[in-house]
């Protein structure tokens, strides 16, 4: 994605101290597993990939 280790990792930092609104969804077991297989091999969490996915298809689709 074009930034360093120590940029991205303090952009993160930064970005969970704003987070303050909870949206809570249910997802099926086999699903939730789905999540958490695709956000690893991305190094990311299953919270960071559903944020950055709903947030990339939403600005999207305005």
């Amino acid at each position: 994605m074009g930034r360093s280790k120590s940029e991205a990792v303090s952009r993160r930092k930064s970005e969970t101290r704003r987070l303050t609104e909870l949206i809570a969804v249910r997802f099926t077991p086999a699903d939730k597993l789905e999540l958490e297989q695709v956000a690893g091999q991305r190094g990311i969490t299953v919270q960071q990939l559903l944020r950055e996915s709903v947030l990339t298809s939403a600005r999207a689709a305005s």
